[in-house]
């Protein structure tokens, strides 16, 4: 029995065009993925910012969109610099401190207590310890000299960052009218273009909304935080104060880093005790956050599963780090608002369709309405 299969050359060539264009597509995305980002960063960045914008402007001379765009970066800039500029120092000085005094506190521990002197004098172990602790100190040293030559890359961070804020100037400026002026070239169905501004308006709303509840979250809790350091007494209250309304930017996950990381700079800036009551703090202030605020904010914002929140914030964090943290609900939510939209709207009938596809779409549409 022969089996023979014809098949035509142009299907042969659409099939490799096909191929080629896959592979083609896929280079230019790698290629153009650090691109990508700094977009979508400035994106969101830029949707963030325009609630403030459009309040101000409003107040503006012809409620010019320009100086309220200024106000607002300037604002937003300065307020970064300044939380940045006051947690760098304090952390570069006291890695220093820590450095250098390293072999001194680790001896003085051991000379402290006569059973370590004598465990050590029995066994012979003094020459070992130094050597420990002088190879501990060339690698601490080693570890601060990478810092420094890392501080590099914060001159491609800072073209980075300027692109990302000149994108945001642009998006804000003009980004309405594009799409609206797109929006009346593309569209020749005016129904189709008022779901599409539905869809728009419900994303604008949901991304808006969640950023503008998690930045009042994050501060909310770095000023209780700032009263319970100054409280306690601890160092530099203010820097560890802005780690806790950074980190706090970063939902599920932030908190817990952000009172990690302040518990162990008291513990090594003040002492245990102090460090066991901001711990206690921390766990306490998150339950009650979680019970009150943080359903508050979700709830009327993206109103998304705790698992699909879990699961959006890990992959964001897995793609583009910290960063992907941040805008990886308000990215779900957008999702959502888009599946939603389809789901709604699947079984409208479309010029395309076949009798039975008509058919099968009035049924589903008569079983979902008597549901």
């Amino acid at each position: 029995m022969t089996l023979n299969i014809n098949v035509e050359t142009k299907n042969v060539v659409k099939i490799f065009a096909l191929a080629a264009t896959f592979t083609i597509g896929v280079f230019a995305l790698l290629k153009m993925y650090d691109a990508l980002i700094l977009i979508m960063i400035a994106f969101f960045l830029a949707i963030a910012l325009n609630p403030a914008v459009n309040f101000l402007s409003k107040y503006m001379p012809r409620k010019r969109r320009g100086p309220a765009i200024a106000i607002v970066l300037i604002t937003t800039i300065a307020t970064l610099t300044f939380l940045l500029g006051s947690i760098i120092p304090p952390v570069f000085k006291e890695t220093s401190n820590f450095i250098q005094t390293f072999p001194e506190t680790i001896n003085s521990s051991f000379y402290r207590s006569e059973k370590v002197q004598n465990l050590i004098d029995k066994y012979k172990l003094q020459d070992e310890i130094d050597n420990t602790v002088e190879s501990s100190k060339h690698r601490l040293v080693e570890y601060g000299q990478s810092l420094v030559d890392k501080a590099g890359t914060v001159g491609t961070s800072f073209i980075n960052t300027l692109t990302v804020i000149v994108m945001s100037v642009l998006m804000l400026t003009g980004g309405a009218k594009f799409v609206r002026r797109f929006a009346d070239v593309a569209y020749r169905d005016d129904l189709l273009k008022k779901r599409h501004e539905k869809i728009l308006s419900d994303m604008y709303e949901s991304v808006t909304g969640y950023v503008v509840g998690q930045v009042s979250v994050a501060l909310i809790a770095s000023i209780i935080a700032l009263g319970a350091l100054a409280l306690l007494k601890v160092p530099y209250p203010l820097p560890l104060a802005g780690i806790v309304f950074i980190f706090g930017l970063i939902p599920l996950i932030g908190n817990t880093m952000a009172a990690i990381l302040v518990v162990l700079a008291t513990l090594v800036l003040k002492d245990t005790t102090s460090a066991v009551i901001l711990l206690l703090f921390f766990i306490l202030y998150q339950q009650i956050e979680n019970i009150t605020l943080q359903p508050l904010v979700q709830g009327k914002t993206t109103n998304l599963p705790p698992l699909i929140i879990f699961i959006s914030v890990i992959l964001g964090v897995a793609l583009i780090g910290p960063i992907g943290g941040l805008f990886a609900i308000p990215a779900a939510g957008c999702l959502k608002v888009v599946l939603l939209d389809y789901f709604k709207h699947r079984d409208d009938v479309k010029p395309g369709d076949s009798p039975k596809t008509l058919v099968e779409k009035v049924k589903h549409r008569v079983k979902r309405t008597i549901q």
